[in-house]
């Protein structure tokens, strides 16, 4: 039981809650674990022992991906940052680690299988939903201004943005028979161009980062039934610009998917997070570029699944017409990011 090292490992398939308390020296398991549904990455399980309840996740990560090095370096640049952020006594969710471990991920071998596990203290509450109440998006912009001035600012940086040309050539795969979706996403394109071009401009400015969650997003804030929030799921804690990510969690919590964001909500997470200390002073509208960038990397996702089927077979991984449907929803949000940045950007000046 020891962090990973080996890049030929195979994947786990199976984790009894048994196993995981002994692993992490939580007593006796009370009964199997229960798993938690809605996760879109990894296996979460709800774990009692008859001292206390836990949080479980399996990380689906198979270790013959080239990339399963790199993810273990940017995991453990994440625990730095959750870390430091839990001692300084911010809302997070407790984290345990084993006796003895220097770190809270745990490779348990399973026969000829390893799975690799973390556990947090459970957090009693609900999981919110878009558009948060003021109450909420205030202690969340409070919890970021916190975040952004807690580990030292890093040194500029730069990130390779999606260029015009690649949605033209996106839709184009070989020789596939048109279909409806084609024409929505044709007349699309001057707002992916225009989205595209923006995220270029900020690619080529020179800025410090902050460390941070990168993920603050409803579904990953429980409200506990006090009304305070936790804040959970720190995996894409990374480098990120201050103010694209004041941007993207203020308009994520004001629900602006919708197309009408409430202001208010808004208006509660900007001002907590200057009072709050946060770095991000000067918005402009190259601040929106990681909100841009964020929902065309899941529309480049979509329509390449989309692009990829013939008309009436079914789409790599899904139903062919969910993966249209899906395709048509993330373009949405593209186009309402693009078209909303000139209402919006006033509220955060």
């Amino acid at each position: 039981m020891t962090r990973p090292t080996s890049a030929t490992a195979p994947r786990e398939p199976v984790l009894t809650g048994s196993m995981v308390a002994k692993a992490f020296d939580l007593g006796e398991a009370a009964g199997p674990m229960i798993e938690i549904p809605g996760s879109t990455a990894h296996r979460t399980w709800r774990l009692d022992t008859f001292g206390a309840t836990y949080f479980v996740k399996h990380y689906d990560r198979p270790w013959d991906m080239p990339t399963w090095s790199d993810w273990i370096r940017y995991i453990q640049g994440s625990w730095e940052i959750e870390r430091a952020a839990y001692e300084a006594g911010l809302p997070v969710a407790e984290p345990v680690l084993a006796k003895g471990a220097a770190w809270p991920w745990l490779d348990l071998d399973i026969g000829e299988r390893l799975a690799t596990v973390r556990v947090h203290k459970w957090v009693a509450g609900t999981m919110r939903t878009d558009p948060a109440s003021v109450a909420v998006a205030t202690q969340l912009g409070d919890l970021l201004g916190r975040v952004h001035r807690l580990l030292p600012e890093l040194t500029e940086w730069r990130r390779a943005p999606a260029w015009p040309e690649d949605w033209r050539a996106a839709a184009q795969v070989g020789d596939r028979v048109p279909r409806p979706w084609d024409r929505t996403f044709n007349d699309a394109l001057p707002r992916l161009e225009e989205a595209s071009e923006l995220c270029r401009v900020a690619a080529a400015e020179k800025v410090r980062l902050v460390r941070t969650h990168r993920d603050l997003h409803s579904h990953n804030v429980i409200e506990r039934p006090d009304g305070s929030v936790v804040v959970v799921d720190w995996d894409a804690a990374s480098t990120q610009r201050a103010d694209w990510e004041l941007v993207e969690t203020a308009l994520e919590l004001a629900g602006y998917i919708s197309g009408r964001p409430d202001r208010n909500v808004v208006d509660a997470v900007v001002s907590s997070y200057h009072q709050a200390g946060g770095t991000a002073r000067r918005i402009t509208a190259t601040s929106f570029a990681g909100l841009l960038m964020c929902s065309q990397n899941w529309l480049r996702y979509n329509v390449r699944r989309v692009a990829s089927r013939q008309p009436k077979a079914p789409a790599t991984g899904g139903d062919g017409d969910a993966v249209e449907r899906e395709a048509v929803r993330s373009l949405a949000a593209v186009q309402r990011a693009t078209q909303g940045i000139d209402q919006w950007l006033p509220w955060f000046q």
